[in-house]
């Protein structure tokens, strides 16, 4: 199967995890272990990510602890061209904006799913179509 895993921008993630984290070992551990299984993992994630030979990072921006939405925003952006030649089967997201979701209003066919690692407070409403 194919899964793309979306990765907040906040910290590069890394495997084995080491550093700061609650999301960010959730999903280098996660793609990680999907790999091994078999599976082709595509993760989203900030520049500077190592998840070793097995998982296909895709850098999306440099990692900012100053949490800034527009971060997130960018990586949609590039997330969307990505899957243009490069579908995947499920579309996994752990971001705070929850652009999966957008993506999927824009193709109904794709397959997602969303962890949700803490309170859901927007702070500015999802882009219009």
């Amino acid at each position: 199967m194919k899964i793309g895993l979306v990765a907040p921008t906040i910290y590069r993630l890394n495997y084995p995890f080491k550093g700061y984290g609650g999301i960010e070992p959730l999903v280098s551990n996660f793609s990680v272990k999907l790999a091994e299984k078999g599976h082709d993992v595509t993760v989203f994630c900030p520049n500077g990510s190592q998840l070793g030979n097995k998982v296909k990072i895709v850098p999306t921006s440099e990692a900012n602890i100053n949490y800034n939405y527009g971060h997130e925003e960018h990586q949609h952006n590039l997330i969307t061209e990505y899957l243009r030649t490069n579908p995947v089967d499920i579309l996994h997201d752990h971001t705070h904006q929850k652009y999966a979701y957008i993506y999927k209003r824009d193709h109904p066919e794709q397959k997602v799913c969303s962890t949700l690692h803490c309170q859901v407070n927007f702070q500015q409403a999802p882009p219009a179509k």
